[in-house]
């Protein structure tokens, strides 16, 4: 398993985030081999939260082999339990579940947090009325003024992924 972290100064007024509690949620993603929860596994995990008002740190982990996916929620598992809220995109249809399913298979005892902050579900009634013509998350980001330096989707990551498991690289 890699671990990498990371941390980056964010400017937010303090009373926004005591009014959101963002220093008691813990933002997540997922990146998996694919959408079925039996059969398919996690490949990387990252997470991200406030140090303080002005610090973020994003931890990512990445299984470097298929068999290390257990290791992974392990490690999540460790990291969320000290919040008491995650936030996501979409993560209660899609990541929350993946999760919760892929725990169970490794017998983990894992509970999700009782209040799940899912920007897709917020944003989802309006995009249109914004002038957006889909919700994904990369149009929402282009929205706000987010300007990723990757282009790849998810059957690329997959496919890439893959070949990193053959190759190494």
């Amino acid at each position: 398993m890699i671990i990498r972290e990371y941390e980056a100064e964010i400017h937010i007024d303090k009373s926004i985030i005591e009014k959101y509690s963002m220093m008691n949620m813990c933002y997540y993603d997922i990146e998996t081999t694919g959408f079925d929860k039996d059969r398919d596994s996690i490949m990387l995990i990252s997470i991200g939260y406030f140090l303080d008002n002005s610090r973020f740190k994003v931890k990512q982990y990445f299984a470097e082999q298929l068999n290390e996916e257990n290791s992974i929620l392990i490690k999540f598992k460790e990291e969320v339990e000290n919040f008491s809220r995650w936030c996501s995109y979409n993560g209660i249809a899609f990541d929350e579940p993946f999760i919760t399913k892929r725990m169970d298979r490794y017998l983990i005892n894992f509970n999700t947090p009782i209040y799940h902050v899912d920007l897709y579900r917020i944003i989802r009634p309006y995009y249109e009325q914004l002038g957006m013509e889909r919700c994904n998350l990369k149009t929402v980001e282009r929205f706000v003024g987010i300007q990723r330096k990757d282009n790849i989707n998810g059957e690329e990551s997959v496919h890439m992924y893959n070949k990193f498991l053959n190759t190494g690289d």
